[in-house]
């Protein structure tokens, strides 16, 4: 999906916008900033949100404090863990088992995921523009989109074959 493809009004009807100024339920409740408590297997606390989390493995697993700190207080815990101790491939799939972690936990995130079915997933901001609105795609984390959409595809593999 690129640019020319979005068109905002259609978040949930073509595409599922995820983060906060998204038109759809799940699209917000997919933001790292959504509060959706969940625990980590291997790891202690309770994560307040996914940017919790993220702090957290940055942070290589050791700053429990950072767990339930409040969005405030976040930026400043991030700035103290810049470095991230982890290949990209350690770090990718930490941050995945957050996410499975975060809607196994939440059955409410589960259900839209399901209910949402193959619609694609992305990213944007809405930029203003002397010609209007623009959309601008966020492409830094292809592999989150793709591994959200494994997750979506094996929950449908599993209420599928419940029901049959």
């Amino acid at each position: 999906m690129n640019e020319l493809d979005i068109v905002p009004s259609q978040d949930g009807l073509r595409h599922i916008r995820i983060g906060v100024n998204g038109m759809t339920k799940l699209g917000k409740l997919l933001a790292n900033t959504a509060h959706l408590s969940f625990h980590v297997l291997g790891h202690s606390g309770e994560f307040r949100t996914m940017e919790n989390w993220w702090v957290y493995v940055r942070g290589g697993c050791k700053n429990h404090t950072v767990c339930q700190a409040s969005a405030s207080q976040l930026p400043k815990m991030a700035l103290r863990t810049l470095i991230n101790p982890y290949p990209p491939k350690d770090f990718r799939r930490l941050i995945m088992q957050g996410v499975r972690s975060k809607i196994e936990q939440n059955p409410e995130l589960e259900d839209l995921l399901v209910m949402s079915k193959s619609l694609p997933f992305v990213r944007y901001n809405i930029e203003r523009t002397n010609y209007g609105p623009e959309v601008v795609l966020i492409t830094d984390q292809p592999w989150f989109i793709r591994e959200l959409t494994l997750i979506r595809k094996g929950l449908l593999h599993e209420r599928a074959t419940a029901t049959a």
